[in-house]
């Protein structure tokens, strides 16, 4: 699922100005499941405009890509086109996740609970996510992939982000599935 977003969040400076209904376009054409779209201002530049951009632009499901944290936020999203949201577990407690999972649900949109830490992949089982991300851009270093990996039963679909870098990577994420 490729990441849109104008501004790269460790601060790299991105050409501009950026086409994203375009970028959007040609992520399908190559094969594109799903196009992910920040609408952070602060952290990549983007907009609530860039996802219903996308949404419009792409005839895939779109992620919107925020700290969202509030019921009127994932109505918001719905809104603007997300047929999906990223809920980090790092800044919700599993009753919390819970709900907004109940929420987006009710509004056909599927969240993917995003944890970094052993905790986080507990509080998204804990609250009944069927999408469970483990962003290894930002957990590897602190824990062993592998024991997050353990923690996720049969059953919810997961989502490993950022960790292959070696035909070893890939060969023990495939051991995984």
């Amino acid at each position: 699922c490729p990441e849109l977003f104008r501004r790269d969040p460790l601060g790299a400076a991105f050409p501009a100005p950026l086409d994203l209904a375009a970028l959007a376009r040609e992520a399908e054409e190559v094969g594109a499941l799903a196009i992910g779209v920040a609408t952070d201002s602060e952290t990549h530049g983007a907009s609530e405009r860039d996802l219903a951009l996308v949404s419009k632009a792409s005839g895939v499901p779109v992620l919107c890509i925020d700290f969202l944290v509030r019921d009127n936020q994932l109505y918001r999203s719905r809104l603007l086109g997300a047929d999906s949201a990223i809920l980090h577990a790092s800044i919700l407690d599993a009753s919390e996740i819970a709900r907004l999972l109940d929420v987006g649900r009710h509004m056909h949109v599927e969240c993917v609970v995003e944890a970094v830490d052993a905790p986080g992949v507990e509080r998204a089982l804990e609250a009944g996510a069927r999408i469970v991300s483990i962003d290894g851009r930002a957990g590897a270093a602190s824990e062993d992939l592998a024991a997050l990996l353990a923690l996720v039963p049969a059953g919810p679909i997961l989502i490993v982000r950022g960790v292959v870098a070696t035909a070893d990577d890939l060969a023990f994420l495939r051991g995984k599935a």
